[in-house]
This record gives C-alpha cells, structure tokens and sequence, in this order.
C-alpha cells in the first residue's frame, strides 16, 4: 500500500495551540517522564468565580483542536465545531472551553515521538504505559495551573468518553456535570480484539523496527490497515451498505486479478492513507492499550464501589448503531450510577452511523446535551445581582455595600460574588458562598429554613388581610418604610413574600412582585415608569390582551405605544424618541413564537438610557433567563406555566437591579422625592431593588391588583415542578410538531425547535433545556377545516390558556385576539388559518393519535 507524501506530524498543529510543562510526571505503571508537556487550546473566558470551566476529552487520534479560531494560518477545521463556540452547546460567552492533547500522543503533548532529555533520541516505544487515569491527573494538573476551581462539565467520546467516566470517579467533588458519550465502564472483549488485529498490523510491517523509526519512515502500511480495521468499528454495517453497497470504484485494486475494487474497499484505503499523513503508530499502539486497560472497577472493589463515588450529574448517550460501545453498556452506567445513588440519565443518538455518530449527528447532539447542561451555571458566572429583600432597607439608613453583601449570604441563597470586596476574593471566601442549581431554587428558594412560627417544612397560607402592630411607634414605622414588616395584604404577606423570593432567585434578579394577574404585571411594569406624554416601543409580535392593553387603553391614560417588527433590532432603535421611556417585547412572541434577540434589543435599549422590559411566559425561567441577557423587567403571566396546572391566577414582575436609573435621568419617579412616603427616595433609599419597590409600595399600594395568599401558595406548588415539567413539554412539543411537519393535512407548522423556523438560529442560542411546549400551524381547508379539528380532538382541550399539564388547543383569530381588526391579527400573526397548541404532559403517542384522528377528521371531503 504505497502511503504517498507523509506530511511531517507537526505541521498538523494549530497554530493556537499552546503549551504547559511540568518538571516531572509519574505514569500509573511507575515510570515518571521529566518534564512532562501537555499541548492544550482554550475558548471563552475563566469566570471570576473559576467553575465555568468545560473540559473536553478528544478520541482516540484526535488532538485539542475542538473549535476553529479567526486566525487565517489555521486552516484546519475544529472537530466540534458545531457544538463549541458563541451561542452554542458549549457557550464559549458563558463556558471557558479546554481541550488538551493527552500524555502519549503526538499532538504537542509529551509522547514517544518526543525526544528524551538524557540521550536526545526519540522515546519511541521506551515511552510508559499510558492509562485513562494518567490522562485524567495530567489534566487535571493542567487545570490547578489555570486556576480553575470546578469543572461546570467535562465530556469526550469514545475514549474522551472513559476519560470523562474517569474524571466523575477520581475527582467527585471537582466536577459538576460529566457527559459520557459512546463510552462504557470498559471495552468489550470485542474492542479489544480489533485494536489487537490493528496493532499485530503495525508490529508486523517491518518498517517498525521494533519501534525504533524516524516518523518519515515508518510502519505506514502497518498503521493504514489498523485504521482500516478501526473503521469497521466506527461505522455500522447499514451506514456502509448504504453509502457504498456494492458499487465499483473507479480504482483497481491492489491486486490486479482481483477485479476493479468496490467503493468500500477505496474508502478504507483512503481512511487508512489519511491517518498515516496525520498520526504516530507508536502512539496508535500506546493509546489503544490505555482503552483496552481501563477499567472503572480497577482499584475500587467492584462497579457499585466506583459508582458510589460520583457526585456530579452525569449524562450518558449511546449511540443506537454502536457496537464498539452498544447502547446497553453505555446505559449501565446510568443505571450504575443511579443504583449507588448518584444523579444519572441515559440518552440514545437514532443514527445508521454507528460509533462515530457523536462527531456527525450534530443536531441531535444539540437536542440532548443543551437540555442537560441548561441549567448549569444558572447561580454563576456570568455574575448576576443578589436576590434582595425588597424591605430590607430603611429610608434615611444608607447601607455600604458590605454589610449589604454580609445581609444577603445570611438571607439568600444566591449570592452575588462581583460585591465581595478586594480582601475577600480568595479561595476560602469563594467557597462560602452558596450556588444552587435551578432545580434546589425551585425547591428552597425564599424558604431556605422552616416556617419560624410553627417549623412547618411547607410554605404556610397566611390567610390573613392584616397584621397586629407591637405599638403605636411601631405601626407609625412601618407605615413610613422605616420599619420592616407586613402591613395589609394587599401590599405584601408572607407566603406571597416566599413565592416572590423563589422567582427572583430563578430568574437571576434582585426582587419581584407578584400580582393578580400577568395583565396587571404588564400594566404596572409599564406605569411604574411612565406616564401621560411618555412613549414605549413594542413588538407588534404580542398576546392579544397585551397588544389592546398598548394600542387602545394606555393611550387613553396618556401613554402612546409604538408598535415595530420586532424581527429587526433596528427597528426599535429607529423609532426612538426623546419621550421614549422602555422597549417592550416578549421573548417568545404570541402567537408567531418569534424569539426576541434579547442582547441586541437590550444594547439599543441601554445606548437610548431606557430599560427593556421583556414578557417571559412562554420560555418560563427554567427554558430562558432575560437578565443574564441584558433584560432589565421580566414579566410573567404566572397562570401559565409557573402555575402549570390551570387552578390559580397571578402575575408577577422581577426586578434585575442592574438599570441605572439615576445616570439615566428619565425617570424622576424613582430618582426624585416622592411625596407620599415622606419625601423618599426610591433609587437612593433601596438601590438595586428600586423599581420594585415603588411598584409595590406606590401602585400595588394605590390601585390594588394584589394576589391572594392561597394563589401565591399554589404558584409555589407549580414552581416544584417547573423543571421536570418544562422538559417533559419541550420533549413532548418537539416530538408533535415534527409529526404536523410531516403530516398531508398540515399546511406549515412554527416551532421554535424546528430548524426551518424563522428564528430557530436565535432560539438556539437564548434557550436551554428545549424550545417549550407551543406549537402554530396552519391546516388545509382553512378556518372551516380549524374549526371541525378543534372539534374533533379528544384529548386537547379548547379553552383560553397556555401552560397546563393538559395539552390545550385554540383558533386564536376567532378568540384570543379577536378584538384585534384583521391588520392588527396579521401584524400579530394570527391569521386566519392559525391553530395553537400549547402541548401537555401526556404520553407524548396518545397526543399524536388524537391529532391524526382530528386532522383526518377535519380534512376528510364531505360524504
């Protein structure tokens, strides 16, 4: 097999690749190798806090080229584009992204084509024996010299994948998520078999010399069939067959009474002679004993006792092709690691592309690593603001911002690191403060110790209107804000206090207040900061009550809105006045399911020194954070999904703490005296949570939308479930829009997890854990055909609602925008054909069955 030109090793570097040298490295077999260099690329920025770090773990011939940069000398492709880079699975705007070349190969990183320092001559096979856990310590020292304190994931295929096993076992507590993809707890005996017959290829080509080769001249026919057999291994007999069959090539074969070569037999030889150009045999023997060797048990006792170790959340996914690695092995070890109590869930990549699947299936690699690691990070970096007591402050006491942070880490559960003064910001001060993941605030957030009064571990109703005064002095206090304490239910109370605390803390602001509705949350968002002769800017992409809220009543009280296509950022900034007073939109348009490009609006928003408050029911927090974007008000309809069961309704209004109002100078009602408290203050009396606090004490105070306790109660309830709910219809919601993209009664379908979706690019890179559980589509037949569909369902109730655990359907044109003329129902995008979904909890088939039935029904010609 003639290889042709070898391109030396080296030239195969990117030029981004830097380097990390350790005096001396002791391998597992003994051997210590001095100095010991670890070639490695990096991405993203380390967080203050330095646990938003990513490893990742490349395969077995690959290199720490995960991602291209902007360099134009780089002309090689990083191997996971796809999934590293702004916006992306691995965020590089929120993760610091590692990839390092491991001990033993020949990508920079000490291995035996490096020359040893006592004699100069190339180690070759005097190289150690390489393990999986000898990888995983070099890494990890790598990482103490780059200062990162935890993994927020490490993850790698294949071998990357026993790597990342290795990481969750050996270091428990220095790993927060481990995503294992094609990797078990070991390789068959099977594996071990073929990286046998590929190294018996390469020790028997006489060019190997017992390992003692110059790498222009070495085992190239050996180290070309050992890649041609490993093939075999990566792909699937379906994926060969149907990708060559039985075809021809245009190439003889390497024996000429053999006939012309089929396609199969040129694609391997191709395979092999590429590896040959890029790769080290020497290496190739090494790092396929260190994969046959591992072994999780090894040193442990037994699988169990490996497992029992593990306290990061791990992910596995198999690949439903895979035979180095079958499904079943890589669900063990979920299955193992749940048995010994750990936190584990397997996935399954649907592919004919066998092994290899996990550097090709980028879209479903996309669908099930976003939702895994959504939530990570969610009380970290990129720094948010604390969740503030909106009554913690008194007027006329001027808090420095210490004995504020000392308040708040005994307060909250979320803490805000960016506050902890210069003397604080060491290790130990790092490690006091407390991160929860989304799933433990939806728990204890805003409750973090029992009832006081009784030691109740449930949140209690106080169903009370008003509160017994200590004295005369005391109530006078309270009334004038310089006491804190309940007054009258209608401003505040206790459990509403534990629910407002709760969704704070998991939408990343300082302080909410909760309402009798989402239409009252949108009113006082608005009217808490303008007034008759201000302007708000807003996507014409809206709920009908919202869009007949801005065009018809706020201008009766003085306040015109400008409707924009909110598709474009500049369209907002275009329509920008002096009177201008905030930018309105939701993040999720209805019924258009339209994501907002909330950075971009926010930028334009804070140049004009105006906030942009942003309607976020439709994501919930749990799918989408506006704050870590650049939103300043986040707005709910809580009867929505937060309640999630359809019993209660409410609203609620977070504050991120971050809009300076005072450098504004647009806003006297928050910055100048206010005279119904005195003369206060709002922005210099209760800093980060002004805007909250006026909304409370003036308006919630003056026109009453307040909600009751028992509601605030079962929103409490519903925010429990948030997490496994909101995946459970994201699941379910994809799942049924791609059976209504496929079915011959729909006309088109809008879902923002459909990739044909006009926004899809823009929901990719704001929501996390999926695409939620609303679905638009339009049906042959029209309106006439809507409405024997919305007849025929079974299962999909037809009421006025989203966000239930029951799957729910609506004719939006004839209901929920109704008082909407026809231009203003196009502008929203309701049209005439226009069926919505908002998709349950149900088994996901009988959902699919009932709409077939309907469809089929609906569409049927008349007898």
């Amino acid at each position: 097999m003639a290889p042709g030109n070898r391109a030396p090793v080296a030239a195969a570097l990117s030029p981004d690749v830097r380097t990390f040298t350790l005096d001396e490295f002791r391998f597992s077999a003994g051997e210590i190798v001095t100095p010991m260099t670890l070639a490695y690329e990096m991405w993203g920025t380390l967080a203050p806090t330095r646990d938003n770090a990513v490893l990742i773990c490349h395969a077995l011939t690959g290199d720490s080229h995960v991602r291209d940069l902007a360099n134009p000398d780089d002309s090689r492709a990083g191997w996971w584009n796809p999934l590293v880079g702004p916006g992306r699975v691995f965020d590089t705007d929120r993760y610091f992204v590692i990839c390092a070349n491991v001990p033993g190969s020949c990508y920079g990183s000490t291995g035996p084509t490096s020359r040893h320092p006592a004699d100069g001559r190339r180690y070759n096979m005097r190289f150690p024996l390489v393990s999986i856990g000898d990888m995983v310590r070099a890494q990890r020292a790598l990482l103490d010299r780059l200062g990162v304190r935890r993994l927020a994931a490490v993850t790698g295929g294949s071998i990357g994948g026993l790597q990342s096993l290795e990481w969750a076992v050996a270091y428990p507590d220095f790993v927060e998520r481990a995503i294992i993809l094609a990797a078990g707890a070991r390789l068959s005996t099977q594996g071990i078999a073929l990286n046998e017959i590929g190294r018996r290829a390469i020790v028997a080509d006489p060019r190997w010399n017992g390992g003692d080769y110059e790498p222009e001249h070495g085992p190239d026919d050996g180290l070309a069939i050992a890649r041609m057999a490993a093939m075999l291994t990566y792909t699937s007999a379906d994926d060969l067959a149907a990708r060559f069959g039985r075809r021809p090539a245009s190439q003889p074969t390497s024996e000429p009474n053999f006939g012309g070569a089929f396609d199969v037999e040129s694609y391997l030889q191709y395979q092999g002679l590429k590896l040959v150009r890029r790769f080290d045999a020497n290496s190739y023997l090494i790092l396929t004993r260190a994969m046959d060797r591992y072994d999780v048990a090894e040193g442990r006792g037994s699988d169990g006792e490996a497992f029992s170790r593990v306290r990061a959340r791990v992910l596995t996914v198999g690949i439903s092709s895979d035979w180095l690695f079958p499904p079943e092995q890589v669900r063990a070890v979920a299955d193992g690691i749940l048995a010994a109590g750990g936190q584990a869930e397997y996935r399954e990549i649907n592919s004919i592309q066998g092994h290899d699947a996990f550097l090709k299936e980028w879209g479903q690699l996309d669908a099930l690593l976003r939702p895994f690691l959504m939530d990570c990070l969610v009380a970290r970096g990129p720094p948010r603001p604390p969740v503030i007591d909106h009554k913690l402050v008194q007027p006329e006491q001027h808090y420095q911002v210490s004995e504020v942070t000392a308040f708040l880490q005994r307060k909250t559960l979320v803490t805000d690191t960016a506050q902890v003064t210069a003397t604080d910001q060491s290790a130990d001060a790092a490690d006091q403060a407390l991160h929860y993941a989304f799933e433990t605030l939806a728990l204890h957030a805003g409750q973090e110790d029992p009832d006081p009064t009784t030691r109740a571990r449930a949140v209690p109703i106080y169903q009370t209107t008003s509160y017994v005064f200590d004295n005369a002095d005391h109530a006078a206090d309270l009334f004038g804000l310089r006491a804190v304490g309940n007054i009258y239910t209608r401003i505040m109370n206790p459990t509403q206090d534990v629910f407002e605390r709760r969704i704070a803390a998991l939408e990343g602001g300082v302080a909410a207040l909760a309402t009798a509705s989402g239409q009252a949350a949108i009113f006082l968002s608005i009217t808490n900061i303008a007034g008759a002769g201000d302007e708000i800017i807003s996507s014409a992409s809206l709920y009908g009550g919202t869009y007949n809220l801005f065009a018809q009543t706020l201008p009766h009280l003085g306040i015109n809105v400008q409707f924009v296509d909110g598709g474009d950022p500049e369209n907002f900034r275009a329509a920008i006045t002096p009177k201008t007073r905030a930018i309105y939109a939701e993040t999720v348009g209805n019924p258009r399911l339209d994501t907002l490009d909330i950075r971009a609006v926010a930028d334009i928003a804070h140049a004009a020194g105006i906030p942009l408050i942003v309607d976020n029911t439709f994501p919930s927090p749990y799918l989408l954070t506006p704050i870590e974007h650049g939103a300043d008000i986040v707005v709910h309809s809580a009867t929505k999904f937060i309640g999630g069961h359809g019993t209660s309704i409410g609203g609620v209004i977070v504050d991120s703490g971050t809009f300076d109002w005072n450098a504004s100078g647009k806003f006297p009602g928050l910055t100048e005296p206010d005279p119904t408290y005195h003369g206060v203050r709002y922005v210099e009396t209760f800093g980060p949570a002004a805007f909250a606090v006026k909304a409370r004490t003036q308006l919630l105070r003056d026109l009453g939308p307040a909600i009751s306790p028992l509601n605030s109660w079962l929103f409490l309830q519903g925010l429990e479930t948030l997490p496994l709910r909101m995946e459970r219809h994201s699941e379910n919601a994809l799942r049924v829009a791609q059976f209504l993209a496929g079915h011959p009664a729909v006309t088109w379908v809008l879902y923002p997890g459909l990739s044909n979706h006009p926004t899809h690019e823009l929901a990719r890179r704001y929501h996390r854990h999926g695409y939620g559980a609303i679905i638009g589509f339009g049906i042959k037949g029209g309106l006439e055909a809507g409405r024997r569909l919305i007849n025929s369902v079974k299962l999909f109730s037809l009421l006025a609602n989203v966000g239930d655990a029951k799957s729910l359907i609506i004719h939006p044109a004839s209901t929920t925008h109704s008082q909407l003329n026809e231009e203003e129902q196009l502008a929203t995008g309701a049209t005439p054909d226009f069926i919505r979904l908002s998709v349950g909890i149900e088994a996901v088939n009988d959902l699919l069955a009932d709409l077939d039935q309907a469809l089929r029904a609906a569409t049927a010609n008349p007898a």
